[in-house]
């Protein structure tokens, strides 16, 4: 992305692709959402980027603390099915030095490589709060998906819309998988299992402001609600 080209790369890792073979749709998207929820143990607030970032979703959850290496074993698998039709990045945190970190899929010669940049170019090993920059295929995709999150009730995993964006059909379920998409994966080097992290921040810190992130990432800033 042309807007984080002063971030610094501070860790590369190849991940295992897993054996998916289903259908890329938006409820696999909110399923994958609903997955997060419950990891993060967290509700989240939605904006769609302004001007030439329209086409993108930003997802935020706050106030909690995790590690990449809890991320990418847990949602890295998530994140290669979806490729095709929805890029994510993940944006955070750093504990201690409070600086921007982006978690990053990369994909080169058929391979998937688990990436993070930071602005100093340090790893981060714990990061606070997250938020997802979904990049969609144009804007009124962004737009739909927005709104079916906006309609979603996270914790049963229960969206008032169709999947088109209609009231007619009822509601939509989409099932806690607890994250089943991911199988145990052996590789040469680590051991990769997917499974809920109950890892976070109970500091009661005042959460960090988004327009942090979107500064970092763009010089502007977006229309996040804050909390009272």
């Amino acid at each position: 992305m042309e807007e984080m080209h002063y971030f610094k790369e501070s860790q590369r890792e190849e991940i295992p692709v897993p054996d998916f073979k289903d259908n890329i749709t938006r409820k696999l998207l909110l399923q994958f959402l609903c997955d997060l929820c419950t990891w993060a143990q967290a509700t989240p607030v939605t904006s769609v980027g302004i001007k030439k970032d329209a086409h993108s979703l930003y997802i935020l959850f706050r106030n909690f603390a995790f590690s990449e290496q809890d991320f990418w074993q847990t949602f890295g698998g998530y994140l290669i099915a979806l490729r095709p039709k929805w890029k994510i990045g993940i944006f955070g945190i750093e504990l201690s030095s409070q600086e921007t970190v982006a978690l990053l899929l990369d994909q080169q010669n058929g391979k998937f490589y688990a990436v993070q940049k930071t602005i100093s170019g340090r790893y981060a090993d714990s990061i606070r709060s997250l938020c997802l920059r979904i990049e969609c295929a144009n804007t009124e995709d962004a737009a739909m998906v927005n709104l079916l999150c906006q309609h979603m009730d996270w914790q049963s995993g229960i969206c008032a819309r169709h999947l088109n964006g209609s009231t007619s059909h009822g509601y939509i379920r989409v099932p806690a998988t607890v994250m089943g998409i991911c199988q145990k994966i052996r590789n040469s080097r680590t051991t990769w299992m997917c499974y809920p992290s109950r890892r976070r921040s109970d500091s009661g810190c005042n959460s960090w402001k988004m327009e942090l992130i979107m500064r970092n990432l763009h010089g502007s800033m977006t229309g996040f609600p804050h909390r009272s």
